[in-house]
């Protein structure tokens, strides 16, 4: 022993301050699947209108708390995950403008479902309902499955066109 003259009291005093102390450590967290999350949802935020405007609600202020996260650099690995699980949750809600059928993409299938709606052959869902008005007329018709053929032909890069 360095110190002779330390006492075993003294010794077992120092072992359980160490001991009480290291297990009051918390490692900082790895921010990088954060960073690229806040990016992909930056990126939708930025794109509104190809999304269906009640499936990004949320989005904004996941995307905001995730930033403040990310540049706390004391963050700790649970409040990064935390953080990072509610941005995805919000994430894989966003549908897409003319994903009429909810398989996230926009192609000719998604005009069949609304021309069969449209027949009254078929009942779609609110949020279908909304992803089919592209042109947002508040009417899902013969002129939206236009657009959404035309958009999944590359004839038109969005419905804004």
């Amino acid at each position: 022993m360095d110190h002779p003259e330390a006492e075993d009291q003294d010794i077992d005093e120092a072992y359980y301050g160490l001991q009480e102390a290291m297990s009051g450590l918390q490692i900082r967290g790895n921010k990088e699947e954060l960073q690229d999350a806040i990016n992909k949802a930056s990126e939708i935020l930025m794109n509104k209108d190809k999304y269906v405007e009640s499936s990004i609600k949320g989005l904004e202020e996941a995307n905001t708390n995730a930033s403040l996260v990310l540049t706390d650099k004391d963050a700790l690995q649970s409040e990064i995950n935390k953080a990072l699980d509610i941005l995805i949750g919000k994430m894989l809600e966003v549908r897409y403008l003319g994903d009429v059928n909810g398989d996230s993409k926009v192609d000719t299938s998604d005009a069949s479902f609304l021309l069969k709606y449209i027949a009254e052959l078929t009942d779609l869902s609110e949020e279908s309902l909304e992803a089919a008005d592209v042109n947002k007329d508040q009417e899902q018709d013969g002129k939206d499955v236009t657009q959404i053929l035309r958009f999944s032909a590359d004839i038109m890069d969005s419905f804004n066109d």
